[in-house]
């Protein structure tokens, strides 16, 4: 199969930014009926003296995208080529003159109505022209990541085969006017998620060679450990975003986040939400580091090669430990929980509460015997005095000495107004930080299948519960607390007029994401457009919000 080489650099001039792309062409696909670029077709983008990235253009539904992040302009652009076995033009018959720049915009087309326009090139190679289209969408108002595997054997198809696939590589993150905000290594990428793990477009988790403030919120927010939310399922792709932020106004504990476009080896992979993961440490959860203090006292020992067996507490209660694990002196505090009724198998230390609930540890996710029978007997405590008016009946301690009543009962608001189908069945954390201290509900996490979009949520009436909460809110001084909170100025401020924002910052980027991923599988059904998507959104919150505010305004 022949092959014809067109390389393209091309020099962006708004923000005296270059801009440079190489096109590799398949006679025989380039010059077939319907058209076609191989997909070695690719674009540099140059930030910093003598640093670039590359983008590949991309073959959807048959048409050729070139998909460029929002910190770029194409009013100057400069080809390089082989003039010796081909010429390029123009579709006005200009012909590119090697390193000469030109600006391509007056040779795109108007917008073909979902963001993109054509930019339409005509190759002549040993007297024989073709012409083909690329359709070029472009970006704005949010940063964009560009992942690099070192080894193309452990590339971005090795790491979506499973999630135990661990990759290293490089990334380049820059902000919407091109400035650099890492430029390093990554010691790790790998896929993530449990139930949204099963979508084509696939959630990571990364970890950075130094602490870097991602978000650019607070040099405090700064960690290796970072999130990319794919929300594969989500086709507002806002639900996570709305409800971090509503929580954070709830004075709840949320991951900060932001939106971006995400490159992974050149090919441009859409929308993404980068956020902090749910883990101790400072500027995360802070409380004591029981996790390091648990490896501290086993030094020398893989804890994750360990075995691990099964116990029961003195309540009857069933848990999972790590075999052979030496607990540290003080083990009172410094536990991260999730409640999770539907992946806890898979983890290395849980345990089943006598209601059904399961709680997985996440930190110290190896966790000895002892501190297996601590924490899962603490929490079965706190239910104990649930299910009994408040009090509990051996020890004689209120509810609220073990669990803190502000926090769960903002952590219920939250879930209930968008109506997260997951509420108290998975995804939700909870930390305890030492003796003498309530555990406290949070940090936020997974809000993809809220706002009415699964099948089974879809009226805007009716509580999600679940076995964990439904004994708090028989509670008088929970339903008290929840009603204050609804009625007070904090919680209407946080639930209205914020959806608007959101949408606003991520409009070109949407627009990309919904072309890239229209065709494919998802979970719960799109609307005939994105803009149907929102107002469906909006409707239900509102819908959610005035019901919620006239249930609990009877508590």
């Amino acid at each position: 199969m022949r092959k014809a080489l067109l390389k393209i650099l091309g020099l962006m001039t708004a923000f005296l930014i270059c801009l440079s792309f190489a096109l590799a062409l398949d006679q025989t696909e380039a010059y077939a009926a319907e058209g076609g670029i191989a997909s070695d077709v690719f674009v540099y983008v140059p930030f910093g003296e003598g640093r670039s990235v590359n983008i590949s253009l991309t073959d959807v539904g048959g048409r050729t995208c070139l998909f460029l992040p929002s910190d770029m302009s194409v009013t100057g652009v400069v080809f390089h080529y082989d003039t010796e076995s081909e010429e390029i033009r123009f579709a006005d018959g200009t012909v590119l003159v090697p390193d000469t720049a030109v600006d391509i915009s007056r040779y795109l087309s108007k917008d073909t109505g979902d963001g993109s326009r054509v930019l339409t090139l005509t190759t002549v190679k040993a007297g024989a022209e073709a012409s083909y289209d690329i359709y070029v969408m472009q970006s704005a108002n949010i940063p964009s990541v560009f992942i690099t595997s070192s080894d193309p054997a452990h590339g971005r198809t090795y790491v979506d085969e499973s999630k135990s696939n661990k990759a290293t590589g490089s990334m380049t993150m820059l902000t919407s006017s091109g400035a650099v905000v890492y430029d390093g290594a990554l010691s790790q990428i790998k896929a993530r998620g449990n139930t949204t793990f099963n979508a084509d477009k696939k959630a990571y988790q990364i970890k950075l060679g130094a602490a870097v403030d991602l978000t650019q919120t607070s040099s405090a927010q700064a960690n290796k450990t970072w999130i990319l939310l794919a929300n594969a399922y989500d086709p507002t792709l806002i639900h996570n975003t709305a409800a971090y932020r509503m929580a954070d106004s709830f004075g709840l504990n949320a991951p900060d986040c932001r939106p971006v476009d995400l490159y992974y080896d050149g090919i441009y992979r859409g929308n993404y939400l980068l956020c902090e993961k749910v883990q101790t440490g400072t500027g995360r959860v802070e409380i004591p580091d029981l996790e390091k203090m648990t490896d501290d006292a086993n030094s020398g020992k893989d804890l994750s090669k360990l075995q691990t067996a099964t116990g029961a507490n003195r309540y009857g209660d069933i848990y999972q430990y790590v075999t052979g694990v030496k607990t540290p002196d003080s083990y009172d505090g410094g536990y991260l929980l999730e409640l999770d009724n539907a992946y806890y198998k898979g983890e290395r230390s849980y345990f089943i509460t006598s209601t059904g609930v399961a709680f997985v540890v996440k930190s110290p996710e190896n966790c000895s015997k002892e501190e297996m029978i601590y924490i899962s007997e603490y929490v079965e405590e706190m239910i104990s005095a649930s299910l009994n008016g408040g009090v509990n009946p051996m020890t004689e301690k209120s509810v609220w000495d073990y669990i803190d009543l502000k926090s769960l009962a903002r952590f219920f608001v939250l879930q209930e107004t968008v109506c997260n189908a997951d509420s108290f069945a998975s995804s939700n954390y909870f930390y305890l930080a030492g003796a003498g201290e309530p555990m406290v509900a949070g940090p936020v996490w997974d809000f993809d299948d809220s706002y009415g979009i699964r099948d089974d949520r879809t009226s805007a009436e009716g509580f999600v519960g679940g076995t964990f909460i439904e004994p708090f809110m028989n509670l008088p001084e929970f339903r008290k607390e929840v009603k204050n909170f609804v009625s007070s100025g904090t919680y209407t401020k946080a639930v209205s007029g914020k959806i608007d924002t959101y949408v606003s910052e991520i409009a070109a980027s949407q627009k990309m994401n919904r072309i890239l991923w229209n065709d494919s599988d998802q979970m719960y059904t799109k609307l005939e457009s994105y803009d149907a998507d929102i107002t469906y959104m909006k409707n239900y919150a509102a819908s959610r919000v005035k019901w919620l505010k006239g249930v609990f305004a009877t508590w």
